[in-house]
């Protein structure tokens, strides 16, 4: 059959763009007609130093049980694919290792918030272990000597111990739930050191005055028993007796703030962007009228965003009955205090 003279064109062009076609399948295959992207060993090898590096960093920037395991994981399955590569290795593997080592990267970023988390948690309970040990130290006999300065100081430790067996239980990256149940021990704990405190000083308090009252005035020594000869003066007034010193008021019971409005989740409206994040514990000034006038990070979340909104919350929707001493002669008055308010944004 003989073709045309158009139709021969044709199919020259078809046949010169198939051999095109095949030359630029050929340029982009390897030796085994699998796709090419130039990695090669030292490029891999970069990136195991990178990812090593990256490691050795948290070493140095935290020191929590939380991130030692973390570490120690990544390490592990770094050296594991180490041992699968070596410079005669196929680019298919070297494509698979290096995609690996990637993984790994983004899986320790992704971690960032919980290593700081677990990090403030665990200095935080270490904080309160040396500040009761040295409680304990400074007064020994007072605690053998107040009933209830003994027991608010058994409740402490037993606290501390059931933080520290929280502790123990972390020893693999499933368990960072843990972490939640130690933020709030911690807090429990510095309320029940307060109250320790605040009770230690109330019985030293007790025993002064009743040591004062009970203490024997000696009257100075007479220096001259013989009076002074003194003329009878019709004009002379003798002069009034000393009003008798104000009687001194004992406090009978200091009464603590109560918080009279809390929001609610929805009213407080926590953004989309903080759900499923940490915690946050916020302390507050409460004034002599109940209001809140300062703020501060009493346990953060490892979101510094987070915590400046709690901090906002807290001054603008709360309000408290101020705390108040009460004495013993039936009068009171409003005094200033802290408190502690949680936050927890919704799950996702």
């Amino acid at each position: 059959m003989k073709l045309a003279g158009k139709q021969k064109n044709i199919l020259i062009v078809e046949v010169i763009f198939l051999v095109i076609g095949l030359l630029l399948l050929v340029s982009v295959g390897g030796s085994k007609g699998e796709p090419t992207t130039g990695i090669n060993f030292e490029e891999v090898n970069k990136n195991f130093t990178g990812m090593e590096e990256l490691l050795s960093s948290l070493k140095t920037t935290y020191t929590s049980k939380f991130s030692k395991i973390l570490v120690k994981n990544k390490e592990d399955e770094l050296n594991n694919l180490k041992k699968d590569i070596s410079p005669d290795s196929e680019e298919i593997k070297l494509i698979e290792i290096n995609g690996k080592v990637e993984n790994i990267e983004i899986e320790v970023n992704n971690y960032t918030s919980k290593l700081k988390f677990a990090e403030d948690n665990e200095k935080k309970y270490n904080e309160l272990n040396s500040s009761f040990d040295t409680f304990k130290k400074d007064n020994s006999k007072d605690i053998a000597k107040f009933k209830s300065v003994k027991n608010n100081t058994k409740k402490v430790e037993d606290k501390l111990k059931e933080t520290q067996v929280l502790l123990e239980k972390v020893n693999t990256l499933d368990d960072y739930s843990v972490y939640d149940e130690i933020s709030k021990n911690n807090y429990t704990i510095q309320i029940l050191m307060e109250e320790l405190n605040k009770d230690l000083s109330n019985q030293k308090a007790i025993i002064s005055k009743k040591e004062t009252e009970t203490k024997v005035v000696t009257p100075p020594p007479v220096k001259d028993p013989t009076p002074p000869v003194v003329e009878d003066n019709p004009f002379d007034t003798p002069p009034p007796p000393p009003p008798p010193p104000p009687k001194e008021k004992k406090v009978t019971e200091e009464k603590q703030a109560e918080l009279l409005k809390q929001p609610s989740d929805s009213e407080i409206n926590y953004p989309s962007k903080f759900n499923g994040g940490n915690p946050c514990m916020v302390e507050v000034n409460i004034d002599k009228t109940g209001n809140v006038v300062s703020t501060k990070v009493y346990i953060p979340s490892g979101n510094d965003e987070f915590d400046k909104f709690c901090e906002d919350i807290a001054k603008k929707m709360f309000k408290f009955k101020p705390a108040e001493k009460v004495y013993d002669d039936g009068s009171s008055e409003k005094v200033e205090s802290t408190a502690i308010l949680p936050f927890k944004p919704p799950s996702k």
